[in-house]
C-alpha cells in the first residue's frame, strides 16, 4: 500500500487522533506501507518521533487553516536541512499527512525508491538547495567530511542563492564570523538580511547584535531593538534575554520595567537563564517591586534546572536570610553546588565562609584552595579575597607585596570587565547592593 494511502487508512480505522501516538508509525508498518520506497521508513519515524504528525493535525483543525501551509513548510525544512533526507522524500512524508488528513487530494510520490533517504553529492550537484545545504553544513561542522570552510561556504551559497533561509543564515554566519573562510562583514550583512526578511529568527538576532555592537554595520540602538523584537516574536529567547539587558544598561532607551516584562515572559515560558533574571530584577528591585521571596522562587526555578549562577545567588539569600530562613548550612550547600557546576562566583562564596566559618567549621587553607579555584575562572572577587588573606596572614603568612599583587589583579580584571561591556565582573563573592535591614 502506498504510504499516503496507508495513512488515510489508518485516520479512518483509529481517528486523526492516532497522529499523536506512537503506534501510528508501526501501524504504517503493519499495512505495508514502506515496501515500494523502503527510504520513507526513516523520514517517517522521524515524522513521527518529534511529534511533527501532532503539530500539523493541530493546525489543520484551526479555522480557515491559516498556520497550516506555514507549519508544513517548517516540518519540511526540518527533515530536509536538520535531519538531510532528501527533498522529495521530506515532501512526501508531509503532502502524505496533508492527504490523510484530506488537506490535499493527491500527492507527488518520490521518483527515487531507494533504500537511502540522505542527500549525497550528486543531489547537490544537480541544484537541490537542501542537499547543498545539508552538504555546506557537514563541511562546515566535520561531519562525516573533512572539515573545510571554503567548500562549506560554496555550498550553502549556492543553497542561499536559491533563496533557502537557512543556507541564508549560515553563510551570514560564517563569513561574520570567519570560520575557516576570510571574514567578509558586508557580504555577512547581505546574507543575514536576507534570510532576516524571511522572518528567519536567527538572523534577525544576529543583525540585532551586529547592530548593537557596530560589527559590519554603524553601532545603531534603535536598529538593533528592532531586530531583537522581531527575533523574539519569532520565537528566540536569545533575543529577548538581550532586550532586556538593553533596556536595564539604557542602550537606546532606558526601561527597567520593560526589560523586567520581556525577562518575565521567558522565566515564565521555562527559560532558565530568564528565571535566574528575574530572582536579580525581585532581588534588587528593578523593573519590579523588590521581593526576597519571590527571588527566591525564581532562582529556585531556574537552580532545579541547572543555572549555576541561580544556585550561587539562592546560596546568598540563605546566607543572608532574605526571603528564606537564614541558614549557612544551606548557603554553604547550594554554594557547592554551583560549585560542582563549574561557577566561580559559588567556588568564591565557598572559600569565604570556609575563612568566616560561616556554616561550617573555620578552615583557612580550605578557603585558599577555594580562592585559587576559583581564580582559574578569573574571578576578581577571588583575587580581592586572596589578596586579603595575604594582607591580614589569614591562614599564609602576612605578605605585603603578595597582597598588593591580588588586589591589583582584582581590580584590573574587574576594570576590563566593565570595558569590555559586560555590566558586571565575570564573577562576584557579594552582591553589589546591600539593604538597611542587613
Amino acid at each position: 500500500m502506498k504510504l499516503h494511502e496507508a495513512m488515510k487508512k489508518a485516520l479512518l480505522e483509529f481517528g486523526v487522533s492516532v497522529l499523536r501516538e506512537r503506534r501510528f508509525f508501526y501501524l504504517l508498518s503493519d499495512y505495508h506501507a514502506f515496501e515500494d520506497c523502503p527510504a520513507m521508513k526513516d523520514v517517517v519515524k522521524a515524522l513521527s518521533d518529534g511529534g511533527y504528525g501532532e503539530k500539523l493535525l493541530l493546525m489543520s483543525q484551526e479555522p480557515g487553516r491559516p498556520r497550516y501551509e506555514a507549519c508544513a513548510r517548517e516540518v519540511r525544512k526540518f527533515l530536509a536541512c536538520e535531519r538531510h533526507f532528501k527533498a522529495e522524500f521530506a515532501a512526501y512524508a508531509v503532502e502524505s499527512v496533508s492527504f490523510a488528513l484530506g488537506i490535499v487530494s493527491s500527492v507527488k510520490e518520490p521518483q527515487d525508491h531507494g533504500f537511502d533517504p540522505l542527500v549525497g553529492k550528486n543531489d547537490a550537484e544537480r541544484g537541490d538547495m537542501y542537499a547543498q545545504y545539508a552538504l555546506g553544513e557537514r563541511y562546515l561542522k566535520g561531519d562525516g567530511l573533512r572539515k573545510d570552510g571554503k567548500e562549506a561556504a560554496k555550498w550553502l551559497e549556492k543553497a542561499a542563492g536559491q533563496g533557502l533561509d537557512d543556507a541564508e543564515y549560515e553563510l551570514g554566519c560564517l563569513l561574520a564570523d570567519g570560520q575557516g573562510v576570510s571574514g567578509d562583514l558586508p557580504s555577512a550583512v547581505k546574507w543575514l538580511t536576507a534570510a532576516a526578511k524571511q522572518g528567519h529568527a536567527g538572523a534577525e538576532f544576529r543583525l540585532g547584535s551586529m547592530c548593537r555592537e557596530g560589527k559590519g554595520v554603524p553601532q545603531d540602538y534603535a536598529g538593533a531593538v528592532r531586530w531583537l523584537r522581531l527575533a523574539a516574536g519569532h520565537g528566540s529567547a536569545d533575543a529577548g534575554l538581550l532586550l532586556g539587558k538593553m533596556y536595564l544598561a539604557g542602550e537606546g532607551a532606558q526601561d527597567p520595567a520593560e526589560a523586567a516584562s520581556w525577562i518575565r515572559t521567558l522565566a515564565e515560558q521555562g527559560n532558565a537563564e530568564a528565571q535566574a533574571g528575574l530572582g536579580r530584577l525581585s532581588e534588587m528591585g528593578q523593573g519590579i517591586a523588590q521581593d526576597y521571596p519571590e527571588a527566591a522562587k525564581w532562582y529556585g526555578k531556574a537552580a532545579a534546572q541547572g543555572n549555576a549562577g541561580a544556585m550561587a545567588s539562592l546560596g546568598r539569600l540563605y546566607e543572608r536570610g532574605l526571603g528564606v530562613e537564614k541558614d549557612c548550612a544551606q548557603a554553604m550547600d547550594w554554594y557547592m553546588k554551583g560549585a560542582a557546576a563549574g561557577d566561580g562566583r559559588s567556588e568564591t562564596c565557598v572559600g569565604r565562609l570556609y575563612e568566616q566559618g560561616l556554616g561550617v567549621g573555620q578552615d583557612y587553607r580550605e578557603a585558599e584552595k577555594w580562592y585559587r579555584k576559583a581564580l582559574q575562572r578569573n574571578c576578581p572577587a577571588a583575587a580581592a579575597a586572596l589578596g586579603s588573606m595575604y594582607l591580614n596572614g589569614h591562614g599564609v603568612g602576612q605578605d605585603y607585596a603578595e597582597a598588593a599583587k591580588w588586589l591589583r589583579k582584582a581590580a584590573d580584571e574587574a576594570m576590563a570587565s566593565r570595558l569590555s561591556g559586560s555590566g558586571r565582573p565575570p564573577c562576584r563573592g557579594m552582591p553589589r547592593r546591600r539593604t538597611s535591614s542587613e
